[in-house]
This record gives structure tokens, C-alpha cells and sequence, in this order.
């Protein structure tokens, strides 16, 4: 089986330990390839079994603060904020050799 998880922190906070603990224990049981954006692991040697591990480089919108809106209104007009866009368009691999696909939205969606 293979799975492929998006995430977008891994160890430094507390979802990213919450990752990647999950993302260690499921690449005992299947080939996991990850895909993250901030990769800094709790332990030196938590994701070793990983197949593949794929750090992008976070894409920032002019400055950090424009970067939230424009992931606020590409979300509410497109459904997609702009950071999965950006994603989406670097990630080359095709997404059918997957059997699952894990992932979390950068933002949540809220209701004007």
C-alpha cells in the first residue's frame, strides 16, 4: 500500500509532533512519501522509514501578513488557498500511484 501525506509542519509544533508520530508509525505498516513544508523533526531519526520526504520551501505572497489574506481570499473565491496552490503546481509525482492520500488545509474556511 501507498500512502502519501501533505502536511505542512512536522516536530516543531504541537500537530507537527502529532505528524509525525503518525507519519512514523504508518511507515511501518505501508510506503509513506511526505510532502511538507517546515520539516523539523522532535528526533533526529523519527522519519527514517519514510520512503520519500519531500521539503518544499513555504511560497510567501510580498510579505508574511499579505500571504495570510491571499490564502484567506484565494480559499473563499477558488476553494484552495494560495500556499496548496503553489503546492499542488510544484509537486510533480502523479497522484494516482498513491492508494491514499493524507492531508491537512493550511487554513480553515470561515464563514463571512
Amino acid at each position: 500500500m501507498k500512502l502519501l501525506v501533505i502536511t505542512q509542519h512536522i516536530g516543531k509544533t504541537a500537530p507537527g509532533r502529532v505528524f509525525e508520530t503518525m507519519i512514523r508509525e504508518l511507515s511501518h505498516l505501508a510506503d509513506v512519501s511526505v510532502i511538507t513544508y517546515n520539516y523539523n523533526p522532535h528526533k533526529p531519526d523519527a522519519l527514517k522509514a519514510v520512503t520519500k520526504l519531500t521539503v518544499l520551501k513555504e511560497p510567501v505572497f510580498i510579505n508574511p501578513r499579505l500571504n495570510y489574506h491571499a490564502n484567506r481570499l484565494m480559499l473563499a473565491c477558488f476553494g484552495i488557498s494560495y500556499t496548496d496552490f503553489v503546492a499542488k503546481t510544484t509537486f510533480r509525482e502523479k497522484v494516482e500511484d498513491f492508494d491514499y492520500i493524507l492531508c491537512v488545509p493550511a487554513t480553515t474556511p470561515s464563514r463571512w
